[in-house]
């Protein structure tokens, strides 16, 4: 981003933390490609921490197996089943806790909280 306050990349100095307006890089920053600048524009690459990824992962494949378990007639069910969906039931509050509490909840498929 280039206008009367940011120095182009090609000519600027090493910044001091004050010296860098905001909305601009330091020159130490690699340029960023057309493509970079695009999604960062729009949001669509999205970086978080590895527990995020995390939670969202078993919050998806758990609520996989809700809808998979939910499906089944109860009275056919075996006790591993009925097991196996309160653990899925579960991992997706543990999950959804995890969001949550980063601020992230928009990660994960809100209908999917209806089934479990």
């Amino acid at each position: 981003m280039t206008d009367s306050t940011c120095v182009p990349r090609s000519t600027a100095s090493a910044p001091t933390a004050t010296s860098v307006p905001a909305g601009c890089y330091p020159s130490t920053t690699p340029a960023m490609t057309a493509a970079d600048i695009a999604a960062h524009k729009f949001g669509s690459h999205v970086r978080v921490s590895p527990e995020v990824q995390r939670a969202v992962t078993r919050f998806e494949v758990a609520a996989l197996r809700v809808v998979e378990l939910a499906g089944l007639d109860a009275r056919g069910m075996s006790a591993a089943q009925f097991d196996s969906l309160a653990l899925a039931q579960d991992t997706m509050v543990e999950a959804r806790l995890v969001l949550e509490r980063a601020g992230l909840l928009h990660l994960i498929d809100a209908s999917a909280l209806a089934v479990a």
